[in-house]
């Protein structure tokens, strides 16, 4: 019996199933890429839902929003995460934290005293996880019930390199001297009505600056409270 011989691949071929297996892992890690961009964009926005219900179990108890999110604004002062653990698990504001500014108001806790909240009985959350976003950043929330030109929101500050867990303050400049996109211009009615409208579970996506460009890189996830 006469065996014939097996043709082997030619150099054309070789490099044509080379090319092909090159385009194939790189349309898989892109996929990957999308994949993993889409599973921390919806770990925040589960976490921002986690902190909306604790707020208003807040509000249920004590008849008012955190107090520093209707000043200077819940995780912008102080530069972490801390700040969101006394309200929501503690009930005890550390007084140590607000020496240098962004006191909360008088009416809102002992202040002679224990430090504790009036009417505060939580813990609303049972875990610290929920206070920082897939990408190591605190959550911001802004109190702005009593102002009719802006909304309420809980804020993550997204993907940005840019934004250090505990550095500049939200409105500040960042290292790279590039204006973070405008806390007020979020906040403000016309940005959520007519620019940034929320989809049905309450959420915007505002990318940097306003720019389009930067809707896959760097932009703000907003969960509206009202």
């Amino acid at each position: 019996m006469i065996m014939k011989k097996r043709k082997s691949f030619t150099l054309v071929e070789l490099m044509l199933i080379v090319a092909i297996m090159g385009i194939l892992f790189i349309a898989g890690a892109l996929k990957f890429n999308d994949m993993r961009k889409t599973m921390k964009l919806n770990k925040a926005k589960a976490q921002m839902k986690i902190l909306q219900v604790a707020i208003k179990m807040y509000f249920s108890d004590t008849g008012n929003f955190p107090g520093l999110a209707r000043t200077v604004g819940l995780g912008v002062y102080p530069y972490n995460s801390d700040v969101w653990k006394m309200y929501l698990i503690d009930g005890v504001l550390d007084y140590s934290y607000f020496q240098s500014g962004g006191f909360p108001p008088t009416d809102e806790y002992d202040s002679g005293g224990t430090n504790k909240i009036y009417n505060w009985h939580g813990p609303y959350i049972h875990s610290e996880d929920v206070l920082e976003d897939p990408w190591g950043h605190r959550f911001i929330y802004y109190d702005k019930s009593s102002n009719p030109s802006y909304y309420s929101a809980i804020i993550c500050q997204g993907p940005s390199d840019a934004v250090p867990p505990d550095g500049v303050l939200y409105d500040e400049p960042d290292p790279d001297n590039n204006p973070r996109y405008a806390i007020s211009n979020i906040l403000k009615a016309g940005t959520k009505d007519t620019l940034y409208p929320p989809d049905d579970e309450g959420f915007s996506i505002i990318p940097y600056n306003g720019d389009p460009n930067n809707i896959n890189s760097d932009y703000n996830i907003v969960l509206w409270m009202e």
